[in-house]
């Protein structure tokens, strides 16, 4: 009586590793790891953007002035500015590397005032931007948008969302010219 042994070939064992092989590969592909990081840098730095609007509009409503107007009436306009560079119609970064800038002087504000409980971290500072506006009625100084350049391709292809073509928040931009941009030059204001 003769006792087969059952089991695969070399063969058979090359063919489903390779197949596996291109499974994983695919998967790789389909996931995007590098995406992956891009959006989640992303939503990190829109999460402190809406943040540090709400602070500043918590700020406001503490103080019935913005951080960077040194009046007591922000709709008188801002006759003194706080911080350098601070004026209407201009944008600066959140986090400089001399700190003196308006947006640092702002989020420093922030923090000491306890509207924002800590600084964003400064790699997402650094994306993201004030705007401070004159508003439609005409004051100087008391409006304000704040604006970010996404760099993944999920909020680069997002059409409910309202692109500019620059970090001033005026130009309102279409998502053609926004889509596949590199480097990205669109960015997104709230």
């Amino acid at each position: 009586m003769k006792i087969f042994k059952k089991g695969f070939t070399l063969v058979e064992l090359l063919i489903v590793i390779a197949i596996l092989g291109i499974l994983a590969v695919g998967l790789l592909i389909s996931l995007d790891p590098v995406e992956q990081t891009k959006r989640a840098d992303d939503t990190t730095v829109q999460q402190s953007a809406v943040d540090v609007k709400n602070a500043i509009d918590r700020y406001y409503a503490g103080h019935l002035a913005y951080p960077w107007c040194a009046t007591s009436n922000a709709d008188s306009g801002c006759a003194t500015w706080v911080g350098t560079g601070c004026t209407a119609n201009g944008s600066s970064a959140m986090y400089t590397t001399t700190g003196t800038s308006c947006g640092e002087t702002i989020l420093a504000a922030l923090i000491t005032s306890g509207e924002l409980k800590t600084s964003p971290p400064q790699n997402i500072a650094q994306e993201i931007n004030l705007v401070v506006q004159t508003a439609a009625g005409g004051t100087a100084g008391s409006a304000f948008k704040i604006a970010f350049n996404p760099q993944s391709k999920s909020l680069d292809t997002n059409q409910s969302l309202t692109y500019y073509t620059t970090n001033l928040c005026a130009t309102v931009g279409t998502l053609a010219g926004c889509q596949n941009q590199t480097p990205n030059t669109c960015y997104l204001c709230y």
